[in-house]
Parts: structure tokens; C-alpha cells; sequence
């Protein structure tokens, strides 16, 4: 159901072994199932090119523009987050720049429209 590059990692994260989208035919579901089952990790052919957008994404940021990032991704408010992180709500708003400086996108919507909201 979900495809989103940022979904698909924090399943990884989280210690899955393979990525099937439920949009999927019976035919790549053995495969992955096959795949996993020697000990390989399977990411459905469709949703693979998300995951790799996401990862590169995250691999031009600093640790803590990547955990901001996450934070948006959470649906969590500039508020939120400098709370959550015991930061000044301006050194957030800073950061999120340059979030959307590296990205080209201009709001915590695009962000999500883009990554995938959850819980990453």
C-alpha cells in the first residue's frame, strides 16, 4: 500500500527482510518470499527507485537535518519539534531551510507529498 521511499526504509530499519507493494501480482510476492528466504533482502522492482531517491536524500544532510526531517515526516510542527528536541524553534526554522534548499521544496507538505508520511 505504501511506497514512499522514507516507508519502505523505516521498514528496513525496523528489520524486515523484503518489500512487496500489496499492488503487486502473486508472481513478485514468491520471488520476494523466495528471496528472503536465503537469507536476501527483496525490495519490489516498483517501489525501489523511492527508496533510493529517499536514501540519497538523506545522504546530503547532517544528522540533525535528517533527524528534522523525520520530524516532518511525523507530521510534527516546527513547535513541535524544537520541543521534542530541546532546541530554539528559530535553529529549527534554520534548518528546515536548508532542508528545502537541498530538496527544491518549499513547504512540510511537499516534504511528505514526496517522502511519505510515517512514523521514520
Amino acid at each position: 500500500m505504501h511506497s514512499a521511499g522514507s516507508i519502505v526504509s523505516a521498514a528496513f530499519e525496523a528489520g524486515c527482510d523484503g518489500f512487496v507493494s500489496k499492488m503487486n501480482n502473486e508472481v513478485e510476492l514468491k520471488n520476494a518470499l523466495e528471496n528472503t528466504a536465503e537469507g536476501k533482502r527483496f525490495v519490489d522492482p516498483d517501489v525501489a527507485p523511492n527508496l533510493v531517491l529517499f536514501e540519497k536524500t538523506l545522504s546530503q544532510f547532517t544528522p540533525r537535518e535528517n533527524e528534522i526531517l523525520r520530524l516532518i515526516l511525523q507530521n510534527k510542527s516546527n513547535i513541535q519539534i524544537a520541543e521534542e528536541l530541546k532546541i530554539n524553534k528559530r535553529t529549527v526554522e534554520n534548518t528546515i531551510s536548508r532542508i528545502y534548499n537541498k530538496t527544491g521544496f518549499s513547504s512540510h507538505e511537499e516534504l511528505i507529498e514526496n517522502f511519505g508520511k510515517g512514523n521514520v
